[in-house]
């Protein structure tokens, strides 16, 4: 199985190759055949993490 890596702070986003999961019991596991990765909210993520904003919620 394929798995999309990215590393915020460093902007690498790397396709590696991991082991499949397995159904535990009681539950399933659905075969994906195909999938999308949007370029531009991955962009978005990586310049988010560069920035290091820190954000403080005050009430």
């Amino acid at each position: 199985m394929k798995q999309i890596i990215q590393d915020l702070k460093k902007g690498n986003t790397l396709l590696k190759e991991v082991q499949s999961l397995q159904a535990k019991d009681g539950s399933i596991l659905i075969k994906t055949s195909h999938s999308l990765v949007s370029l531009g909210t991955e962009r978005m993520l990586v310049e988010f993490g560069k920035a290091g904003l820190i954000i403080i919620a005050c009430q």
